[in-house]
């Protein structure tokens, strides 16, 4: 969780996708200037979301979003025609465009190769998340360089009938996480692989009159890698020590994304450092 937690859902989730808390967020993406970093050429994309929003890119360049792959592979070879008079004659905006436009189709041309380049087929479980990470993994089989990818499972507000609704998504998510860690296993990549979830906010202790639970605090969230210490980390909530009806959450989000930030990204000093409490 985080301090002063938020019970907005587009509040609260631009709070997790910006690193920011109750009291205040940051402006862009949290991953943004930690990819820079990098080096955003070293890439094809520096990112792809392939399922709910993209905030969490918010600010940045050349990211791409859910439905980039399939335009890449249709229209490739397609451009904005720009006349080099204009740009010539020293208009700034038009010889933005120019490059901008550029550098995608240079970057389009090496994802279409790649992705045509390489016929593996992957199963993977899941009407909703399936499908995304089925993508992940052909992308990354084919060598794609995109260090981030986002993908969404949504309908966890279960406000209403939450037992049935809420073992169903367990159940997606279960399958389509095991899916995609035998197939990254095959790849031969599961040690360089980190996933994490995350989402807006937990759930209340009581159940409300609609045999369902209504917006929350502190929840619990996975990572999964090849190369992290199994287990429970931080410490586990207390039923018996609420705050109106809420959990009081143990452990800081952004410790976790410290820690892959570090961890998998080995970005020793970044913007959560003083979060730094995860050693797994």
């Amino acid at each position: 969780g985080y301090p002063e937690q938020i019970q907005s859902h587009f509040r609260s989730i631009e709070i997790w996708e910006r690193g920011g808390d109750g009291r205040a967020n940051g402006r862009e993406g949290w991953l943004v200037k930690q990819l820079a970093g990098l080096g955003v050429d070293r890439f094809d994309a520096p990112g792809i979301y392939l399922g709910g929003t993209g905030n969490i890119f918010a600010g940045g360049k050349h990211y791409l979003g859910p439905h980039s792959i399939r335009k890449i592979l249709s229209s490739k070879d397609q451009g904005i025609s720009i006349d080099k008079s204009a740009v010539s004659a020293r208009n700034p905006l038009l010889a933005s465009i120019q490059q901008s436009q550029k550098n995608h189709n240079r970057r389009a041309t090496s994802i279409a190769s790649k992705l045509q380049a390489d016929k593996t087929m992957f199963k993977v479980r899941g009407r909703q998340l399936g499908g995304q990470l089925r993508t992940v993994c052909n992308l990354i089989s084919a060598n794609v360089q995109i260090p981030v990818f986002k993908v969404t499972l949504g309908s966890f507000d279960t406000h209403v009938n939450q037992r049935n609704q809420h073992r169903n998504l367990l159940r997606e998510l279960d399958e389509a996480l095991t899916d995609t860690v035998a197939a990254l296993k095959r790849i031969g990549v599961w040690d360089r692989v980190s996933i994490i979830t995350y989402s807006e906010f937990g759930r209340r202790v009581a159940e409300n009159g609609a045999r369902g639970t209504d917006h929350g605090t502190a929840a619990p969230h996975f990572y999964l890698s090849g190369n992290v210490r199994g287990g429970i980390h931080g410490g586990m909530a207390d039923l018996e020590k609420l705050k109106k009806g809420d959990l009081i959450f143990k452990t800081d989000y952004r410790s976790v994304f410290e820690f892959a930030l570090r961890h998998h990204l080995r970005i020793d000093r970044n913007i959560f450092s003083e979060f730094r409490s995860i050693e797994a």
